[in-house]
């Protein structure tokens, strides 16, 4: 995943409940899994697209990228990312830091404006401008809290995402679980000073 998505899939991957009727839900009421389109700066004009798996209440997802050698498991309740590598047949567990998380999650400090309402891949959802320190952009979503459409404006990191196809239905507790023939590898040691809680791995949305 590149770093340019992070104003994107921030809206999906919060989960902080709802507290004023001028903010959007930020986390899906139901299981759901979305198909994306992608278009940003970084990938020099080349749309991908992309796959996201998210339980009731956005504590866990699941985040298939094309051309990805394997996909990423975001299990928010318990604090770590799970990186599964298909074609090792192996996944990493790396442990997160919620402070750190919650500085690319959108959340109720930021600001939000309500622009209108719109369609998108056959669902209704409310537009919203979000305001944030480190750029602004725009969303729509559900009023069940699926993000349907988002644009990011962050410099280098600007990119469009849009939703083509919505499916609701219960997901199975292994979506989110590695494969249980994969081998669990070991995150390497790193140097004195280099690491630090709620590193993020190569590839994952930061701010």
């Amino acid at each position: 995943m590149k770093h340019s998505l992070a104003g994107l899939t921030a809206v999906v991957l919060a989960a902080t409940p709802v507290m004023a009727q001028e903010r959007p839900a930020f986390a899906p009421t139901r299981d759901v899994t979305v198909d994306y389109t992608i278009d940003s700066k970084a990938a020099a004009g080349q749309p991908r697209t992309m796959q996201m798996s998210i339980a009731a209440g956005g504590t866990r997802m699941r985040i298939e990228m094309q051309g990805a050698p394997g996909y990423m498991i975001m299990d928010r309740a318990n604090n770590r990312m799970i990186m599964v590598m298909e074609q090792q047949h192996a996944y990493r567990e790396i442990p997160t830091d919620p402070a750190r998380a919650n500085t690319f999650l959108l959340n109720d400090k930021m600001g939000f404006a309500r622009k209108g309402t719109d369609t998108v891949a056959d669902q209704t959802c409310t537009v919203w401008e979000v305001r944030r320190d480190k750029g602004t952009g725009s969303a729509c979503i559900t009023d069940d809290g699926v993000l349907l459409r988002g644009d990011s404006d962050m410099g280098q990191g600007s990119s469009h995402m849009v939703a083509t196809k919505v499916s609701y239905g219960t997901l199975a507790d292994s979506v989110f679980q590695p494969p249980p023939d994969y081998q669990k590898m070991q995150m390497p040691a790193m140097p004195p000073g280099m690491g630090r809680p709620g590193m993020q791995a190569p590839g994952t949305p930061r701010p």
